[in-house]
C-alpha cells in the first residue's frame, strides 16, 4: 500500500508540473484524457479477458470472431490516436504537443502500473480470504462432526441413559431428572446449531451445560468453577472453542482418576490477548500429544485471529493446563 501511495504522489507532482508549461485548457484535456484512457483500458481488459475465458469451451467460429474483434479494436485505437494527433498539431505547436504527449504517456503509464499492482494485490488478498474462509468452514464442520460424534456415540448415550435410569431407580426427584434430561437435550441442540462465531458468554453457557450433565454422571468425583469477567462476555470467539478442551479434561483426565477432581475455566484480559485457561487436577501425562480435537481447535484459533496460539502443560502428578491466547 505504501508503494501504491508513492505512485499516486508522483502522479500528483507530475500533474502540478504540467500546469506550468501547458495552457489551462490543454491541461484540463490531459486530465480528462488520462481518466478516459485508464478506465477504457481497464474496461477493455475486463471484457476481453471474460470473453477469452468463455471461448475455451466455444467452437472455432467464436474464436475467429474474437480474433477479428481484437484486431478491429486495435485498428480503432490506432485510427483514433492518429486523428487526435493531427487535430492537436493543427491547434498547438509541435513542441507543446510533444511535451503534452510525453507527460500524458508518463502519467498514464504510472497510473496503469498503479492500478495493475492494486488489482493483483486485491485479487491475491481476496483469494487468500476466500481460501481461509473455506478452510475455516471446513474445519468448523469437521469440529462439529467430531463433537457431535463424541456426543452421540453409543458409549455416551448408554452412560446418559444409564444415569437417567439410575436416578429413577433410586427415587430422585422428578424435577431433578427432568432438569438433567433438559440439559442433555440443550447440549445436543447447541452443538448442532452453533454458528461459526459467537460471544464468549455463549461459549461459557455451552460449557456449563456439558459440565452439568457430567456432574450428574460423575457426582462427587467432579467439581467445577467458571470465571468470566463482565468485560469479556461480549467478545467474539470461534464457536465450540473451549468445549473440546473441557471434554478432553473430563474424558482423559477426571474420568480416569480415582480421586475427586476439580476443573476450572478462567478468562483474563490483557492489552494484547484474551487468555482462556482450562485447568484440571485429574490424570495428566508427562508425554501428552494433541489429538484431533485439540489440533482442530488450534487451527481454527489461528485462522480466526492472526498471532493467537495455544499452550498445553501436563503432568502425571498435577493434571493438565490448557491456555488459549486469543489476540485482540
Amino acid at each position: 500500500m505504501r508503494f501504491l501511495l508513492f505512485l499516486q504522489l508522483i502522479a500528483v507532482v507530475i500533474f502540478i508540473f504540467i500546469m506550468y508549461f501547458i495552457p489551462a485548457n490543454l491541461y484540463l484535456v490531459s486530465i480528462i484524457s488520462i481518466f478516459v484512457i485508464v478506465n477504457t483500458v481497464g474496461i477493455t481488459y475486463y471484457i476481453l479477458r471474460s470473453w477469452a475465458a468463455n471461448l475455451k469451451n466455444e467452437g472455432t467460429k467464436s474464436k475467429v470472431s474474437f480474433a477479428f474483434t481484437l484486431i478491429g479494436v486495435i485498428f480503432a485505437i490506432a485510427f483514433l490516436l492518429i486523428n487526435l494527433s493531427n487535430f492537436w498539431l493543427s491547434k498547438y505547436s509541435y513542441d507543446k504537443f510533444i511535451n503534452f504527449t510525453n507527460a500524458l504517456a508518463l502519467v498514464t503509464t504510472l497510473l496503469l502500473v498503479s492500478f495493475g499492482i492494486s488489482y493483483v494485490a486485491l485479487k491475491r488478498e481476496l483469494e487468500k480470504q476466500i481460501g481461509e474462509y473455506e478452510k475455516l468452514k471446513k474445519i468448523k464442520l469437521e469440529t462439529e462432526f467430531q463433537l457431535l460424534k463424541s456426543k452421540v456415540n453409543p458409549h455416551f448415550l448408554f452412560n446418559s441413559i444409564g444415569t437417567a435410569i439410575s436416578m429413577l431407580e433410586i427415587g430422585n426427584d422428578q424435577k431433578e431428572i427432568a432438569q438433567y434430561l433438559s440439559s442433555l437435550a440443550e447440549l445436543f441442540r447447541t452443538t448442532i446449531d452453533a454458528p461459526d462465531v459467537w460471544e464468549l458468554q455463549e461459549e461459557y453457557d455451552m460449557i456449563e451445560k456439558y459440565l452439568r450433565v457430567q456432574k450428574v454422571r460423575l457426582d462427587d468425583k467432579l467439581s467445577y468453577e467458571l470465571t468470566l469477567p463482565n468485560e469479556c462476555k461480549n467478545l467474539k470467539v470461534p464457536s465450540l472453542l473451549l468445549q473440546p478442551i473441557v471434554e478432553n479434561s473430563i474424558v482423559h483426565g477426571i474420568s480416569k482418576s480415582t480421586k475427586p477432581c476439580f476443573i476450572k475455566v478462567i478468562c483474563e484480559r490483557s492489552d494484547t490477548y484474551v487468555i482462556l485457561t482450562v485447568q484440571d487436577d485429574g490424570v495428566g501425562s508427562d508425554n501428552l500429544q494433541n489429538g484431533t480435537g485439540l489440533n482442530l481447535v488450534e487451527e481454527r484459533l489461528k485462522l480466526f485471529s492472526s498471532g493467537s496460539h495455544m499452550d498445553i502443560l501436563s503432568s502425571a502428578e498435577s493434571g493438565t493446563v490448557v491456555r488459549i491466547f486469543l489476540k485482540i
